[in-house]
């Protein structure tokens, strides 16, 4: 069991980005979850990485971490162009990115 509040601030604190204010908003209490801290760092990585190359300079990405039940939450809010809906419904696939045809 991990507390996700410290996980999430130790991604943003690994991802330097001198063109970008990332803000963090968590509650006092803790957000526990099963997870491997390695793999948990490498999702939290990933998702700051995509709000980072898919926002603008100078724009702002939130960050905020919850409890949602049993569950933990983190939602990364950017301030770019987001996805088209074929983009959307493909987002799951493996392998399959934005921009690049089906």
């Amino acid at each position: 069991m991990i507390d996700l509040r410290p996980a999430v601030q130790n991604a943003v604190d690994a991802i330097l980005s001198p063109n970008h204010e990332v803000v963090i908003a968590s509650s006092d209490v803790e957000v526990p979850v099963r997870a491997d801290p390695e793999r948990i760092q490498q999702v939290l990585a990933n998702m700051l990485d995509n709000a980072i190359k898919n926002s603008p300079v100078g724009s702002r990405i939130d960050v905020h971490v919850a409890a949602s039940g049993k569950d933990g939450l983190v939602d990364v809010s950017d301030r770019g162009l987001g996805l088209t809906e074929d983009e959307l419904e493909r987002s799951f696939e493996k392998f399959a990115a934005a921009g690049t045809p089906p």
